[in-house]
């Protein structure tokens, strides 16, 4: 009854985390045990839009795109929306401050640490623990699709560039 799709597999092995339109509903965050399928629990339980671009780190902690917003939940705890702001490290008098509305494409680090997220077909890394955020990318075409390698320790996404859809990696 409804669409299912993202499937990401829980640290446990056995815990599959998947979006779904169940129930005539927006689509939500449910889970099920790859013992017992037939047993699906939600996880979210929002309205008005739907829930998108469900990751989970090596914690366990689940990340997923609402609304515009980012949000992490860990096991037994309710959502939390992650408040990102874009500065500049590089020169302080140049500091400027860039709302992060309406982003998408988002991916939680294994470590449960950063997330990268797509704003303004930018790629960008935010932490988890402090107040920072990395522009990854500033270019002319639009990114899409990133996801953080199986160390952490690069980034892949997609790119148009030149009319050809590629897929680029960036080291951190």
């Amino acid at each position: 009854g409804g669409e299912d799709r993202n499937p990401a597999i829980a640290p446990d092995g056995n815990t599959v985390y998947f979006l779904s339109e169940r129930k005539g509903g927006s689509m939500n965050v449910y889970q099920m045990s790859l013992k017992n399928p037939k047993e699906v629990k939600a996880v979210t339980s929002f309205k008005t839009h739907p829930v998108r671009f469900l990751t989970v780190s090596d914690n366990g902690t689940l990340c997923y795109g609402y609304d515009g917003d980012i949000y992490v939940k860990k096991a037994s705890s309710d959502p939390v929306k992650l408040s990102v702001s874009v500065k500049s490290d590089s020169n302080t008098e140049d500091l400027a401050t860039l709302s992060v509305s309406g982003g998408s494409d988002n991916s939680l680090s294994k470590d449960g640490k950063q997330v990268a997220f797509i704003n303004r077909g930018e790629v960008f890394v935010a932490s988890t623990e402090f107040n920072t955020v990395k522009q990854i990318t500033n270019t002319a075409a639009a990114e899409a699709d990133v996801v953080f390698s199986p160390d952490g320790k690069k980034l892949a996404y997609a790119t148009e560039r030149e009319g050809i859809w590629n897929i680029y990696t960036a080291e951190m």
